[in-house]
Protein backbone atom coordinates (compact mmCIF):
# COMPACT_ATOMS: atom_id res chain seq x y z
CA UNK A 1 0.00 0.00 0.00
CA UNK A 2 2.87 2.31 0.88
CA UNK A 3 4.38 1.81 -2.22
CA UNK A 4 1.00 2.65 -4.38
CA UNK A 5 1.08 6.05 -2.50
CA UNK A 6 4.37 6.81 -3.67
CA UNK A 7 3.65 6.08 -7.19
CA UNK A 8 0.54 7.82 -7.01
CA UNK A 9 2.16 10.79 -5.80
CA UNK A 10 5.05 11.06 -8.15
CA UNK A 11 2.32 10.61 -11.00
CA UNK A 12 0.64 13.30 -9.72
CA UNK A 13 3.57 15.52 -9.57
CA UNK A 14 4.89 14.65 -13.25
CA UNK A 15 1.11 15.18 -14.48
CA UNK A 16 1.12 18.53 -12.31
CA UNK A 17 4.69 19.62 -13.70
CA UNK A 18 3.39 18.41 -17.07
CA UNK A 19 0.42 21.09 -17.13
CA UNK A 20 2.14 24.30 -15.78
CA UNK A 21 3.07 26.83 -17.85
CA UNK A 22 6.67 27.26 -19.36
CA UNK A 23 8.77 29.42 -16.76
CA UNK A 24 8.68 33.08 -17.38
CA UNK A 25 11.59 34.13 -18.88
CA UNK A 26 13.92 36.52 -17.19
CA UNK A 27 14.42 39.65 -19.04
CA UNK A 28 17.45 40.75 -20.13
CA UNK A 29 19.42 43.90 -18.06
CA UNK A 30 18.77 47.27 -19.71
CA UNK A 31 22.51 48.15 -20.67
CA UNK A 32 23.74 51.11 -19.09
CA UNK A 33 23.13 54.25 -21.59
CA UNK A 34 26.10 55.58 -23.08
CA UNK A 35 26.87 59.24 -20.85
CA UNK A 36 25.97 62.04 -23.39
CA UNK A 37 29.74 63.60 -23.46
CA UNK A 38 33.02 61.21 -23.39
CA UNK A 39 36.28 62.17 -22.51
CA UNK A 40 38.99 62.58 -24.73
CA UNK A 41 42.43 63.93 -24.39
CA UNK A 42 44.22 65.73 -27.24
CA UNK A 43 46.62 63.05 -28.52
CA UNK A 44 47.90 59.50 -28.05
CA UNK A 45 50.74 59.59 -25.63
CA UNK A 46 52.20 55.80 -26.22
CA UNK A 47 55.39 56.53 -24.77
CA UNK A 48 54.22 57.16 -20.74
CA UNK A 49 54.90 53.37 -20.04
CA UNK A 50 58.83 54.17 -20.82
CA UNK A 51 59.17 57.27 -19.02
CA UNK A 52 60.35 56.81 -15.36
CA UNK A 53 62.44 60.29 -14.40
CA UNK A 54 62.65 63.88 -15.30
CA UNK A 55 65.48 63.25 -17.74
CA UNK A 56 63.40 60.39 -20.16
CA UNK A 57 60.35 62.90 -20.21
CA UNK A 58 62.73 65.71 -21.24
CA UNK A 59 63.97 62.98 -24.01
CA UNK A 60 59.99 62.16 -24.95
CA UNK A 61 59.48 65.81 -25.83
CA UNK A 62 57.99 67.12 -22.55
CA UNK A 63 58.44 70.11 -21.56
CA UNK A 64 58.50 72.22 -17.82
CA UNK A 65 55.15 73.49 -16.84
CA UNK A 66 57.02 76.76 -15.99
CA UNK A 67 58.14 80.03 -16.87
CA UNK A 68 60.03 79.49 -20.00
CA UNK A 69 63.34 79.14 -19.06
CA UNK A 70 62.60 78.22 -15.49
CA UNK A 71 62.72 74.77 -13.72
CA UNK A 72 58.95 74.12 -12.09
CA UNK A 73 58.67 74.57 -8.57
CA UNK A 74 57.73 71.63 -6.42
CA UNK A 75 54.10 71.75 -5.31
CA UNK A 76 53.76 69.34 -2.07
CA UNK A 77 51.93 66.47 -3.22
CA UNK A 78 52.09 66.77 -6.68
CA UNK A 79 55.44 67.38 -7.25
CA UNK A 80 57.37 68.95 -10.04
CA UNK A 81 55.01 69.28 -13.57
CA UNK A 82 56.05 68.26 -17.07
CA UNK A 83 53.27 68.93 -20.22
CA UNK A 84 53.55 67.56 -23.68
CA UNK A 85 50.80 67.71 -26.24
CA UNK A 86 49.39 71.06 -25.74
CA UNK A 87 46.23 72.79 -27.74
CA UNK A 88 44.67 76.34 -26.97
CA UNK A 89 40.65 76.06 -26.18
CA UNK A 90 39.28 79.78 -26.35
CA UNK A 91 43.06 81.49 -26.53
CA UNK A 92 43.84 79.33 -23.28
CA UNK A 93 46.87 76.78 -23.39
CA UNK A 94 46.26 73.61 -22.12
CA UNK A 95 48.41 70.24 -22.01
CA UNK A 96 47.44 67.24 -23.22
CA UNK A 97 49.11 64.93 -20.55
CA UNK A 98 51.27 65.96 -17.62
CA UNK A 99 53.60 63.79 -15.50
CA UNK A 100 54.38 64.67 -12.47
CA UNK A 101 57.57 64.10 -10.64
CA UNK A 102 59.34 64.03 -7.23
CA UNK A 103 62.02 66.04 -5.64
CA UNK A 104 64.21 63.40 -7.06
CA UNK A 105 62.94 63.41 -10.57
CA UNK A 106 61.03 60.30 -10.29
CA UNK A 107 57.73 59.57 -11.25
CA UNK A 108 54.92 60.29 -9.12
CA UNK A 109 52.22 59.87 -11.59
CA UNK A 110 49.93 62.46 -14.38
CA UNK A 111 47.62 64.86 -14.58
CA UNK A 112 44.97 65.71 -16.97
CA UNK A 113 43.24 69.34 -17.16
CA UNK A 114 40.10 69.73 -19.11
CA UNK A 115 38.40 73.55 -20.32
CA UNK A 116 35.29 71.70 -20.50
CA UNK A 117 32.94 70.53 -17.64
CA UNK A 118 33.96 67.39 -16.16
CA UNK A 119 32.23 64.89 -13.33
CA UNK A 120 33.44 65.98 -10.26
CA UNK A 121 34.27 63.69 -8.49
CA UNK A 122 36.57 62.36 -9.74
CA UNK A 123 37.77 65.60 -11.61
CA UNK A 124 38.27 68.78 -8.97
CA UNK A 125 36.84 71.65 -10.43
CA UNK A 126 39.46 74.57 -10.43
CA UNK A 127 36.63 77.96 -10.45
CA UNK A 128 39.88 80.02 -10.64
CA UNK A 129 42.41 78.17 -11.84
CA UNK A 130 46.11 78.20 -10.12
CA UNK A 131 49.52 79.48 -10.97
CA UNK A 132 50.07 78.91 -14.57
CA UNK A 133 46.47 78.59 -15.32
CA UNK A 134 44.45 80.86 -13.68
CA UNK A 135 41.19 80.63 -14.80
CA UNK A 136 38.43 77.82 -14.67
CA UNK A 137 39.42 74.26 -15.98
CA UNK A 138 38.73 71.17 -14.28
CA UNK A 139 41.92 68.66 -13.54
CA UNK A 140 42.05 65.08 -12.42
CA UNK A 141 45.34 63.54 -11.19
CA UNK A 142 46.64 59.80 -10.86
CA UNK A 143 49.06 58.66 -8.84
CA UNK A 144 51.43 55.65 -9.31
CA UNK A 145 52.87 56.37 -6.00
CA UNK A 146 52.18 57.65 -2.39
CA UNK A 147 52.63 61.90 -3.44
CA UNK A 148 53.41 62.59 0.27
CA UNK A 149 56.57 62.97 0.38
CA UNK A 150 57.00 64.59 -3.57
CA UNK A 151 59.02 67.42 -2.37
Amino acid sequence: MRYRVIVLFSVLVLLLAACAPPPTPTPAPTPTPVPPKLLMTQGVFDDVAKIKTVAQALAAGYTPEATPGQQPGCVPSMGKHYGKGHYVVDGKRFPGLILMFDKNDQLLGFELESPTKQAAPPWEHLPQGHPGMAFEHWTLHSYLVDPTNAC
